[in-house]
């Protein structure tokens, strides 16, 4: 009895929280962050469009690839893919690739959730409302960035190792373990530097 109340509560309050997260990113998504807030030089926002440039012509003119010009699909496949596959969903719209990162950022903190839970409930339940709530966090989730997607890898790569750890004969994790990799590297090449971390993260 005391363990469906707990498992009822903590349900409750990680689906309360989720609400909270999106509530304070879906709303005025047009929207640009203040100045200064996550970079003076305004970076992420010229790259919002640099990186969404091949999934709007694939879109538009029905090829992904511009001879001449920037093509960062060649080096980011799988976030191309990602931002073409909202826009022809959702429709050709700044909001539409935005509502994309929301989509990551809130994947990744139930994620987080699921990974400190196993250990700790309360830990989890903690990560989730500091990430909902945190105001860098929220700007970031609400730009249409390849870091978003980049996250939601990192993170379903520690739980494919939590899984392994606790079932080590299940070897289909081994294989979940290198396509999860694979598919975070088509998205950006830097998550090579925090497979160690991952490791750590999970011993």
């Amino acid at each position: 009895m005391v363990s469906w109340f707990q498992s009822r509560y903590s349900t409750n309050l990680l689906f309360g929280f989720l609400v909270v997260a999106a509530l304070l990113r879906f709303p005025q998504i047009y929207a640009d962050p203040p100045a200064g807030d996550i970079s003076r030089s305004g970076v992420f926002l010229a790259d919002e469009g640099t990186n969404g440039y091949n999934s709007l012509q694939w879109i538009l003119a029905g090829r992904w690839h511009t001879i001449d010009a920037f093509n960062p699909g060649v080096n980011t496949p799988i976030f191309m893919v990602y931002q073409f596959l909202w826009m022809k969903l959702f429709g050709v719209s700044l909001a539409s690739v935005r509502y994309s990162g929301i989509f990551c950022g809130l994947l990744a903190l139930v994620m987080l959730y699921f990974i400190l839970s196993k250990s700790n409930k309360t830990a989890g339940l903690i990560a989730l409302i500091l990430g909902a709530v945190n105001f860098p966090l929220i700007i970031y989730n609400r730009l249409a960035l390849n870091e978003n997607l980049l996250l939601v890898c990192l993170l379903g790569l520690v739980l494919i190792l939590l899984s392994f750890l606790q079932n080590p004969q299940h070897s289909k994790m081994v294989f979940a373990f290198w396509g999860v990799f694979f598919l975070g590297y088509l998205t950006k090449s830097l998550i090579l530097f925090f497979i160690f971390p991952c490791l750590v993260m999970v011993m």
